[in-house]
């Protein structure tokens, strides 16, 4: 393997920067704390890191998108005496244990059968991460400097990494004795599906004493719980999935500015993006100047031919398995419903379907 070029630091370098986002969705509204590094000498560094170490990231039970969690539902096998519950590891990043993590990436990299070791020696390795994470200044709104020690920061490109890495070996290590009929898990939401509620507490306790982390859990009501932007519903025959908005989304379309991020969003997570964007709105729109080749993203291509079905309403409803799902017209088996204008903005629905789609290469 050959040796990984890393960025030659030139130019200024400033200290990082804490800020804060509001939880709108929690009670009483508490801050998500973030510290950009974007000025710092270590952020190129760590994005290289990232994209080095992100293919070692232990992920048998990891998924990446609302689109990995449906095909796991559709591939399950019914279970009615089963009950579904989601688990929540408390402010994940911030109590990451860095140097456990550190030892976890280097036996993953170095001492590892099934994985191929970097051209960079193990000891170099273990300090440019240490470096990245734990000797990485910023300044607070109040004027003075701090340094994180310990836990990963959002606004780190190491924060993710450091998060799925922890978390997949600790549930490869705990699952290989006893898991669960269903288990996955985005980041720090895993969605479960066990016995009983004894069995959700044991897994609970289990996963308390083997990370040290706290975690907290939220079972079906009525056979209905909400994970990622999906409603799931338990069946006798399976699960039923519906779109997920929380009582604080207010619905609102973005504005122009917000396209580019838009259709990048689009482009990673396109069969469960639930957007109603003007077409014509895109097409004018003299923001796009820079983003159009987005557009020509077979990934784009495709919600863009799902915005302008829903705009013109041809909604088609087919049952396949026990998901109900949205087709196109040209799909057989589907009645055509009243179309509208497609250039007119549509409302949104009380209540539909998340569109599972086969997923794009």
């Amino acid at each position: 393997m050959d040796s990984p070029k890393f960025p030659k630091l030139t130019g200024e370098y400033s200290l990082g920067y804490a800020f804060g986002n509001i939880k709108t969705h929690k009670p009483g509204n508490p801050i998500r704390p973030i510290i950009s590094q974007i000025p710092t000498a270590t952020y190129p560094i760590a994005k290289k890191l990232n994209e080095l170490l992100t293919p070692y990231v232990p992920s048998t039970y990891t998924i990446a998108s609302a689109s990995d969690f449906l095909e796991i539902l559709r591939d399950s096998p019914s279970n009615e005496d089963a009950i579904i519950a989601s688990l929540d590891v408390e402010n994940l990043f911030t109590n990451v244990n860095v140097d456990r993590t550190i030892d976890f990436i280097l036996k993953r990299v170095y001492h590892c059968d099934d994985t191929t070791p970097l051209n960079i020696p193990e000891k170099s390795l273990r300090s440019l991460l240490e470096i990245c994470t734990k000797e990485a200044p910023f300044t607070c709104p109040n004027g003075r400097m701090y340094k994180q020690i310990d836990g990963v920061a959002m606004g780190s490109p190491l924060g993710v990494l450091f998060a799925n890495f922890f978390m997949g070996t600790i549930e490869t290590e705990l699952l290989a004795e006893a898991r669960p009929s269903i288990y996955c898990r985005y980041v720090d939401d895993i969605f479960v599906r066990v016995r009983d509620q004894r069995e959700l507490q044991n897994l609970k306790t289990r996963f308390i004493r083997a990370s040290g982390l706290n975690f907290t859990y939220e079972e079906a009501n009525n056979g209905h719980l909400p994970f990622l932007d999906v409603l799931v519903t338990a069946q006798q025959t399976g699960f039923l999935t519906t779109v997920y908005r929380k009582p604080t989304n207010p619905g609102l379309c973005p504005n122009r500015k917000n396209i580019t991020s838009t259709l990048k969003r689009i482009v990673r997570h396109p069969p469960t993006i639930d957007i109603f964007i003007s077409l014509e709105l895109l097409e004018n729109s003299a923001d796009l100047h820079g983003s159009l080749d987005l557009l020509e993203s077979p990934r784009v291509s495709k919600e863009v031919n799902r915005v302008e079905w829903l705009q013109s309403g041809q909604q088609r409803e087919c049952q396949q398995d026990s998901h109900t799902v949205y087709q196109p017209a040209s799909q057989q088996g589907c009645k055509q419903s009243t179309s509208q204008p497609a250039a007119q903005p549509i409302s949104k629905p009380a209540s539909h379907t998340v569109i599972q789609s086969p997923r794009l290469p």
